[in-house]
């Protein structure tokens, strides 16, 4: 589809989103048009400046109605090119866009150095959809755009396909200043590059509401924060849901920086990609007590200075930091949590990855704190210093590790320090250079111990398996090799730890792929836990793993398999699913399969962004592709593969991942789907 018809479907998407409609369309032109009572604002007799435009354009009182301002471009509208009287003061329901057609060029906006392009009125209320801003550059001045409520005038205006650049401190600025009516813009599909900042939200006021979403934006070469929210009021409720965004080449990703007496802190961040960041990719930077609540699931962190950070004195009162579903990669400090002070900290991490950083979690807090902290399903691989490392002190605090793979690491697998008990179930540290060392107290069970040295200090382990050395505990196998399949760490068919656990113990429910605990491991065999973070299941299993990649519109493309007998001589299915603009409907043309045969050794996952598919990640070798396959009306495919019947290939483990091919539905490249992990059974 050509780009010009996806803007149109996509404007016409964006329409059926609402009931509203546009009434009448005005037009300015810089060049040549006049600001005079005899031009209408028409075609053919366009206004001159985009002010006396808005002067001229009769009022909307209906909510559900908007006028339409185009503005002409590939020109400048400044006080020294057409006399545009700046800031800008956006009408109540009036959609102002850029036209571009025929050449291509945006219409951009420059305020005199120092001004603002752009103001919204602090005593008008902007509904989202009839207050749109698109198509238009935003160029110089100290801010692109500043909104700021007075009493009861909310602000949720939608900036759209718009570009920020070149301000001297930030292409955004949002105050809160008012507590009776929010502010929740929505910033879409816009760039935002050199500048300080990109967004910066301040919210002052008792009782302030500010919750910025920001979507599918691009944030680049910014030398402060990508987003900075500062949070400074008293009993209000401040975040913002960042969905879907790029973030690269930037000082900070998101910096959220905590207030006194705050009611919420609360922000959340969905499938973003940060690549690049030279601090901290995320920061919630607890500067003042407050009470941050924080969300951070299905995203990327690759060659940032830290992936993410959680840090400050705490005042009491509940805290939390929930992690899922993550990548980090190249990082000197994978998850950071360095908590003084005396409140209460819920640190939830699932399902995440963190390889070739220096230290992939780091956590420690004071005495006073109580912090709750629980890893499961997490993977810990190949850093250059510590796989986990925590130093708790707190007599209410909690440690918990749970079905984990900590293998690789060179310098430790664990490191555990302060007085803080530590309870693990269910881990497999392989091939660090030292497996555990702890000064805590600490109860291990069901684990495997595969190092050079297994275990510095005297923690109490039951039903667990060591390569080295014989350590005193119920249920333990001395001596014994694991026969774990590398690079992936799984449990070879033949291995002794397949059954070797205590039934009596509780466990956790999954092993880290999700394979329900106490699985049959023989033919007609009993139900019985495994050691180790993987649980072998006789019949085969298929389990996704890594990230989905995103595109623009929500193009989510995600692998699957409804195969749960995958056995020699059988078949599996490979699903793809989500390759589709939700809102438009536009499919994905067709979807390369590929095939692998590891998961993430050395320099996987690959940044797909290099060749033009920024917020996609490859999760395999590229072994193989099985072909080329269309994509149905509904974005979906779907392969049946068949398996050999050869027994070698009984334990063995294979990786696919969908490329989808959007060119059709999407400016960008192909998107990548997550991977599926498929290991076969017999």
């Amino acid at each position: 589809m050509h780009l010009t018809k996806l803007l149109a479907v996509a404007t016409l998407g964006l329409a059926s989103l609402t009931s509203a409609q546009s009434v009448a369309d005005f037009y300015v032109n810089g060049r040549t048009g006049r600001d005079h009572p005899s031009y209408g604002g028409s075609p053919a007799m366009p206004w001159k400046t985009i002010t006396y435009a808005i002067t001229q354009i009769p009022p909307i009182t209906n909510s559900s109605e908007w006028n339409t301002l185009y503005v002409e471009g590939d020109q400048v509208y400044s006080p020294s090119t057409n006399g545009e009287v700046m800031p800008i003061r956006p009408a109540y329901n009036l959609w102002i866009e850029g036209s571009f057609v025929g050449h291509g060029r945006m219409p951009i906006l420059q305020p005199p150095v120092g001004g603002v392009a752009m103001l919204f009125d602090p005593a008008i209320v902007y509904s989202r959809n009839p207050s749109t801003m698109r198509y238009l550059v935003f160029d110089g001045g100290s801010h692109g755009m500043r909104m700021g409520n007075s009493a009861n005038q909310r602000h949720r205006p939608r900036i759209q396909d718009c570009t920020f650049r070149n301000q001297t401190v930030a292409g955004v600025r949002i105050d809160q200043a008012d507590n009776s009516r929010g502010i929740d813009p929505r910033f879409f599909q816009s760039l935002f590059t050199d500048a300080p900042r990109g967004i910066e939200v301040f919210a002052t006021v008792s009782g302030a509401v500010v919750y910025p979403d920001v979507e599918e934006c691009t944030f680049t070469g910014l030398s402060d924060a990508a987003i900075f929210l500062d949070d400074t009021s008293a009993g209000g409720n401040v975040g913002g849901t960042f969905r879907s965004n790029w973030f690269q080449a930037c000082e900070r990703g998101i910096h959220v920086r905590s207030g006194p007496a705050a009611l919420t802190t609360n922000f959340e961040v969905y499938s973003c990609s940060f690549r690049d960041i030279r601090q901290e990719a995320v920061w919630l930077d607890i500067v003042r007590p407050s009470d941050p609540s924080a969300l951070i699931q299905q995203s990327s962190f690759l060659r940032c200075g830290s992936g993410v950070v959680f840090a400050g004195t705490l005042a009491p009162g509940p805290y939390s930091l929930t992690l899922s579903g993550n990548v980090v990669q190249g990082c000197t400090r994978g998850v950071r949590a360095d908590l003084s002070g005396t409140g209460t900290c819920a640190v939830e991490s699932r399902d995440n990855t963190v390889t070739q950083c220096d230290v992939g979690l780091d956590v420690s807090a004071g005495p006073s704190v109580q912090l709750l902290l629980r890893s499961e399903r997490d993977r810990f691989l190949f850093n250059t210093d510590t796989g986990v490392s925590s130093a708790v002190s707190g007599s209410n605090s909690t440690v918990t590790l749970q079905s984990d793979m900590v293998c690789g690491n060179t310098a430790r697998g664990i490191l555990l320090s302060g007085n803080t008990p530590v309870v693990a179930h269910s881990l497999t540290l392989a091939d660090n250079g030292l497996g555990l060392s702890t000064g805590a107290p600490t109860t291990f069970d069901h684990c495997i111990f595969a190092n050079g040295t297994e275990v510095q200090g005297s923690p109490a382990i039951t039903y667990s398996s060591f390569l080295n050395v014989s350590y005193a505990g119920t249920g333990n196998l001395g001596m014994t090799d694991p026969r774990l399949i590398r690079p992936l760490y799984k449990l070879d068919p033949s291995s002794p730890c397949i059954d070797a656990g205590n039934v009596a113990t509780p466990l956790p429910a999954t092993d880290y792929e999700g394979d329900p605990r106490s699985s049959v491991s023989r033919p007609n065999g009993p139900q019985l836990p495994d050691l180790g973070a993987d649980e072998y299941v006789q019949l085969g299993s298929a389990r996704k793993y890594g990230l989905r990649g995103f595109g623009y519109y929500n193009f989510f493309p995600e692998i699957g398999s409804p195969s749960t007998r995958i056995v020699i001589g059988g078949q599996v299915t490979v699903e793809l699913s989500g390759a589709i603009l939700p809102v438009f409907g536009v499919p994905a043309n067709d979807a390369f399969l590929t095939l692998g045969l590891r998961d993430d050794p050395g320099g996987l996952p690959f940044d797909l962004g290099v060749i033009g598919s920024p917020g996609s990640l490859l999760w395999n070798e590229l072994n193989a592709v099985i072909g080329l396959f269309p994509v149905t009306p509904i974005g979906t495919a779907t392969v049946t593969l068949p398996i050999p019947g050869s027994p070698l290939l009984v334990g063995q483990t294979f990786t696919f991942q969908w490329l989808a091919n959007q060119f059709s539905a999407n400016p960008r490249g192909p998107v990548a789907s997550d991977g599926l992990r498929v290991t076969v059974g017999q």
